[in-house]
């Protein structure tokens, strides 16, 4: 994994789409076509209110693609 990618990845999607990279992960969870559960640990109102907002970010195909070539360092086929 190349964590300067994925770092520039995250924070470049999470800047298009007005959100943190906490934002972008919940995001990513949510849009991964094998529909896994998300599932958020925090009890305060304001981060609850963050987790929300991820559900307005829109990923393409092609996002979840870079973010997933941006961990493995690899592009994919």
């Amino acid at each position: 994994m190349c964590r300067d990618a994925l770092f520039e990845t995250c924070d470049r999607l999470a800047a298009r789409e007005n959100t943190d990279r906490a934002g972008l992960a919940l995001a990513f969870v949510l849009a991964h076509p094998a529909r896994p559960v998300a599932l958020i640990g925090s009890q305060t109102p304001a981060r609850m209110s963050q987790a929300a907002d991820a559900l307005n970010v829109r990923l393409t195909r092609a996002d979840i693609y870079a973010l997933i070539e941006a961990r493995d360092g690899v592009p994919l086929p």
